[in-house]
């Protein structure tokens, strides 16, 4: 599940209009990690998934336009994690590296013409493993990545500038198994 903490700006046919805030819908997703245990206390992992689709929302000034578009994004991410110990079966990770967002196509909503560029940014992780077997875990980690994206469109016929920082929190729950 990704939450999003969503700042930023916006301007009308140029003009900067402080009130107006946009907010995206939380959203669940299906991923998958392969990752590669370089030596004991380190290894490495990329990251990616089924992409999910989020609602942008007005707030402020944009309330009244309700949901500007629907976005459909898909976001990969290359890290590193340190295992520093574990506890018996339990086994905590903290890591770090950078994920890359593309906007593969966004619809509907009071906000049309929308042109969102792709970004990337740096995201840390803290995370455990509980070892169910010498191959088989399951693991709980979050993610924060800071991210910032520039988008254009039209509300009626006025041009329309964002730039939104989302900045997502992500909570993964799965199963890893060892080869």
């Amino acid at each position: 599940m990704a939450s999003y903490r969503t700042t930023g700006r916006a301007s009308i046919a140029g003009h900067p209009v402080e009130a107006a805030r946009v907010a995206l819908s939380d959203v669940s997703f299906a991923a998958l990690e392969l990752g590669w245990r370089v030596t004991p206390e380190w290894s490495v992992s990329f990251v990616g998934g089924l992409p999910p689709t989020v609602a942008l929302h007005g707030r402020g000034d944009f309330a009244p336009q309700a949901v500007l578009r629907k976005v459909t994004y898909g976001s990969v991410m290359l890290g590193a994690q340190y295992h520093p110990f574990s506890f018996g079966r339990f086994e905590p990770f903290v890591g770090g590296g950078l994920g890359y967002t593309f906007i593969l196509r966004t619809r509907g909503g009071s906000m049309s013409e929308l042109n969102i560029a792709d970004n990337a940014g740096p995201f840390l992780q803290v995370g455990t493993q509980f070892h169910i077997t010498d191959r088989l875990s399951a693991f709980v980690d979050a993610r924060k990545n800071w991210l910032s994206f520039d988008a254009k469109g039209k509300v009626g016929p006025s041009p329309v500038r964002v730039s939104v920082d989302p900045d997502p929190v992500s909570v993964t729950l799965g199963l890893s198994y060892r080869f």
